[in-house]
């Protein structure tokens, strides 16, 4: 539960000055892996831009919120499957700065790192969100799962994506 001005699935607080925004609903599999795109168009390149650097402020004013949230569902999440979250149980969350392949004409991305441990056992799940642009539009992809991400896997997220950002683009009026 974040506040509303954190809420970092929400279109509207991502691409807050979007003429439009959309977003993909939320995906999830048997493992736990999960997925959403969202995306915003903007009268300008420019304003679309802008939009990254707001994406950087948003991390940053609401990453306390962020980390706390995150280790309230982590032990929520245990706590369902009947794990004792005794005293040795240590959650860490942390939330960095993150250079993904290049693709469209500007890129951001953040990582979040996740890890429990446990007396006999330790686990980690990984969030990565990654902003792009192309012309009028941004786009954003956020995915997390167990363990360590396929760096092929990503790139071909991140190249499907930012051809249909492209696409879009293209078919904008001038």
């Amino acid at each position: 539960a974040l506040s509303e001005e954190c809420d970092s699935v929400a279109p509207a607080v991502v691409f807050p000055e979007a003429v439009a925004t959309a977003d993909s609903g939320a995906y999830a599999d048997a493992f736990d892996d999960q997925l959403v795109n969202l995306a915003g168009i903007y009268r300008t390149a420019e304003d679309a831009s802008a939009s990254l650097a707001r994406t950087r402020d948003l991390r940053e004013r609401c990453q306390d919120e962020f980390e706390e949230a995150v280790e309230k569902v982590a032990r929520d999440f245990l706590a369902e499957l009947g794990i004792d979250l005794g005293f040795f149980t240590t959650i860490t969350v942390a939330i960095t700065d993150y250079d993904p392949p290049p693709v469209g004409e500007e890129i951001t991305g953040y990582r979040m790192h996740v890890n429990v441990d446990l007396v006999l056992t330790s686990q980690q799940y990984n969030l990565h969100a990654i902003v792009a642009r192309e012309g009028k539009v941004a786009g954003a992809l956020v995915y997390g799962g167990f363990g360590q991400f396929d760096d092929n896997t990503e790139a071909e997220l991140l190249t499907l994506m930012a051809s249909k950002l492209s696409a879009v683009n293209a078919s904008l009026p001038e």
